[in-house]
């Protein structure tokens, strides 16, 4: 669990990821906490592999298999297919997803481009829901840990 640690006094019992001695304001404190929430996310216990029907999506390289074929992703789209696979079934904003084009509606065009990807309808999706006032929903239908468990 990563422990994210506030003031310069603090004396946590055990040592944190992060320390910040001086209390930001809010703008920085978001994109602290953001940075913080990427780089845990990013830890050896993150998943290896998300499956949607015929399709698979290795979080190591990027890469997005549909029936056995390698379908091209931009930049783009494979980010927001991490952060959204690393944070599954959990509906994140669109601030949150581009947290540098926060009034940008290039996080809905790449959504669309993904359902269209990965066989998802657009009217009614299955992996990729719209949660109104929350966000984009990633919805799986397995989370593979690939890595070997440590003995």
């Amino acid at each position: 669990m990563p422990i994210l640690a506030l003031g310069p006094s603090v004396q946590p019992r055990f040592t944190p990821d992060v320390r910040i001695r001086r209390l930001p304001n809010v703008m920085q404190l978001h994109r602290i906490v953001g940075r913080f929430m990427d780089r845990a996310a990013l830890k050896p216990h993150a998943p290896a592999q998300v499956r949607f029907g015929c399709a698979v999506f290795d979080l190591s390289d990027l890469r997005l298999t549909v029936r056995g074929v390698d379908a091209l992703l931009s930049r783009t789209e494979a980010l927001l297919l991490r952060s959204l696979a690393l944070n599954a079934y959990t509906p994140m904003h669109r601030t949150r997803l581009r947290p540098d084009q926060p009034d940008s509606r290039g996080v809905d065009v790449a959504i669309h481009r993904l359902r269209r990807r990965l066989g998802d309808d657009p009217v009614n999706p299955r992996y990729l829901k719209t949660v109104r006032g929350r966000g984009y929903l990633l919805l799986p239908e397995a989370i593979h840990d690939l890595r070997p468990t440590p003995n």
